[in-house]
């Protein structure tokens, strides 16, 4: 299903019945949902709400308004650059409040650009919050006294109490009503922040921290990951400082954004450096950054420790507990690319699950990334850091020990590889025993070493091969069992939907095979019956799309529901843009525009900016006429000649057209009868 199809198919539907004959609450509330899906596309801040007679209100926020608010956000950073829609995001977690107080967490390795991130979105929101900005850095800040200055900052000028309690007391009293957005750098624990939290909305607040803090979510805090630049933006920040240098020496500066690892901190740096003359061409830095003993020596601009790359890594190891300041030394026996839990055994000589635990430990606090292949990986910068620490802090003879440990996982996973490509090659040319018996054997030495990602690997392809010889029951086991050990490993890449499944599904069938109706639905109860959650969401999915061709109002809204569910489960974004536009469709369908609206309304929520003029110029022609109906002209012509500018050759000509029929004011007879048509007799 084309989502952006069935989103202007429905909107196209809403808009004419509205037009037919809706009541004018729905008309503006179909062009409010309009006007905000077109500043989406466009980047744009939506427009102000619509102005209420509500005086007291008003009233209320002017005597509640100090008049020297605090203002204690760092000064904004001139270089800042890319960032534009984590930054649109952040704005909206911070400004979207639902009776609590916003909460937006941002996490990730040091250097990548938080609390700039975190800062800019504060100056750009200052409108919002009159009542001041509040800020503190709580990596050099106890959390009482910080809540004891912002107490006084908020205009308690009395003497506080002694104990923390009656401190935090105190400073909710003096924020409590006042629109003020708090700003928490450097976060060092949950505990921290949950104590600086306010109680109530209007006040929000936004948190930098290298540490996940999932426990913070019971508090509706949203979370987002901050990584380093794509390549494109990390060469966009660069420029910022040497400006046509980039484009001049442009081999010289790809290669600087690449050996930073993309880390913002590292380009600042280099540009700040280039700019004192430190290094006189862009090719002289790139070929001092190539060594990489020294590299880390390289990313280092004064002696205060924020602009020294070494530093500012190094401070996320201050409070690692000794097994795991260990494990990060010995990180750097592997080498760059992608490791699994296997690997890490060894390193620690433990258990699997131990090494699983101590790998997730050192994600949660942005020292290791996870891959989408399941494994893990070390940022550039990180892993020379674990290089250096390696031979400082690890002692020969017990490095020595490790790497002998290691080199036989090494060699096990090898011959494991082997088997397994050993196998495919049987299966490819038909000879499904002698493949088997490859698979198995690759099965064995998978499981001495407790390979979970090689033997799920290897069950997937026995799987394949049970499948070809018929033999299902066989085949739905070694999957399932894949299944689970892909789940345990951390691996991302299992597919949606597998060849097996769709094998045993044509297989039961007792009639000719075809993905029809029935085939989807033994498809849905036999993924949900494995735990395959993925292949579930894709199975209901097909489930939604068959119901609503045959006009099955209530089994679509079934599905369509089980969608929603699945995928915030499994985080998958499209899927929820998916269920929010089929619960909109059963609804428009059954006659229910106001409930069509509240979900197309979560639709808008949800979406993510997309670049489609085919699609802009539709919404924008469908804007234009719900302005000119509710007598906005001026407002219906602005949206057509935008309409016009953006149109593709295809849509071009119907949207001149428009522009023409809406240069013309109807005549008063018509407003009447448009009038008229909108007031509840």
């Amino acid at each position: 299903m084309d989502i952006n199809e069935v989103m202007l198919y429905l909107l196209g539907k809403l808009s004419d019945g509205v037009l037919a004959g809706g009541g004018k609450d729905i008309w503006k509330r179909l062009k409010s949902l309009l006007q905000r899906l077109v500043c989406k596309l466009l980047r744009r801040k939506p427009p102000a709400p619509e102005a209420e007679d509500d005086f007291r209100s008003i009233a209320g926020d002017m005597g509640r308004r100090q008049t020297n608010p605090p203002d204690q956000a760092p000064r904004d950073i001139e270089t800042f650059t890319a960032r534009k829609c984590e930054l649109e995001a952040i704005k909206q977690d911070l400004t979207h409040q639902d009776g609590a107080p916003a909460l937006c967490i941002l996490t990730g390795m040091g250097g990548v650009g938080k609390s700039a991130l975190a800062t800019r979105a504060a100056h750009q929101l200052k409108g919002n919050f009159p009542d001041g900005t509040l800020w503190a850095d709580l990596g050099t800040e106890g959390h009482v006294d910080v809540a004891r200055e912002f107490a006084k900052a908020l205009g308690d000028g009395d003497e506080m109490p002694g104990s923390p309690e009656g401190v935090q007391r105190r400073y909710r009293t003096a924020l409590q009503g006042k629109r003020v957005l708090i700003g928490l750098d450097n976060a060092q624990s949950s505990a921290q922040v949950e104590y600086l939290l306010p109680n109530s909305a209007p006040a929000a607040a936004v948190v930098t921290s290298r540490e996940d803090m999932p426990s913070l979510a019971q508090y509706g805090a949203v979370a987002r990951k901050v990584g380093v630049f794509s390549p494109p933006e990390a060469l966009a920040l660069l420029r910022q400082h040497v400006g046509d240098r980039a484009d001049d020496e442009r081999d010289a500066a790809e290669e600087i954004c690449r050996l930073v690892g993309f880390l913002p901190l590292g380009l600042n740096i280099c540009g700040a450096s280039w700019g004192t003359g430190r290094w006189p061409t862009l090719r002289a830095v790139a070929e001092r950054l190539r060594q990489e003993d020294s590299r880390l020596d390289r990313l280092k601009l004064g002696d205060d420790g924020a602009q020294d790359v070494r530093a500012v890594l190094e401070v996320s190891l201050t409070t690692l507990r000794p097994e795991l300041s260990k494990l990060f030394c010995l990180l750097g026996l592997l080498g760059r690319g992608d490791f699994g839990s296997t690997k890490v055994v060894p390193l620690l000589g433990s258990s699997k699950d131990e090494a699983i635990e101590a790998l997730g430990e050192l994600v949660s606090l942005s020292l290791l990334q996870p891959s989408n292949k399941g494994g893990y990986c070390l940022h550039d910068l990180l892993y020379l850091l674990a290089k250096e620490r390696l031979q400082r802090e690890v002692p020969k003879p017990e490095r020595d020990a490790v790497r002998r440990r290691l080199g036989r996982v090494t060699k096990a996973q090898a011959e494991a590889t082997q088997l397994r490509e050993c196998g495919d090659s049987f299966r490819t040319r038909g000879m499904l025993s002698e493949a088997v018996e490859e698979y198995r054997r690759a099965l064995e030495v998978s499981e001495k070493i407790d390979d979970r990602q090689g033997r799920a690997g290897t069950l997937f392809n026995l799987a394949l091969v049970y499948g070809d010889q018929g033999e299902f029951d066989k085949a739905i086991g070694a999957y399932a069992e894949a299944y689970k050990l892909s789940e345990q490993a951390g691996d991302q890449s299992v597919p949606e939907i597998s060849w097996v499944i769709l094998a045993v599904v044509w297989d039961r069938l007792d009639e000719t095979v075809s993905m029809d109706i029935a085939t989807w639905e033994r498809m849905q109860r036999m993924t949900h019956e494995i735990g395959d959650t993925r292949a579930e969401l894709v199975a209901w999915r097909w489930l939604g799309s068959f119901h609503m061709e045959r006009q099955e109002w209530c089994e679509a809204s079934e599905a369509y529901q089980q969608i929603e569910a699945l995928a915030q489960k499994v985080d998958d974004h499209e899927a929820q843009l998916a269920s929010f536009v089929g619960l909109a469709s059963v609804c428009a369908e059954q006659g229910r525009p106001h409930d069509a609206m509240a979900h197309m309304e979560r639709f808008v929520q949800l979406l993510d900016p997309v670049e489609d003029r085919n699609v802009l110029c539709r919404l924008l022609m469908l804007l234009a006429k719900l302005q000119y109906s509710l007598g906005e002209f001026d407002k219906a012509r602005e949206s057509v000649r935008e309409a016009v500018e953006v149109a593709p050759s295809d849509l071009l000509d119907e949207a001149q057209k428009l522009q023409r029929r809406l240069r013309r004011r109807p005549g008063k007879l018509s407003l009447l009868i448009r009038i008229l048509r909108t007031r509840p007799f």
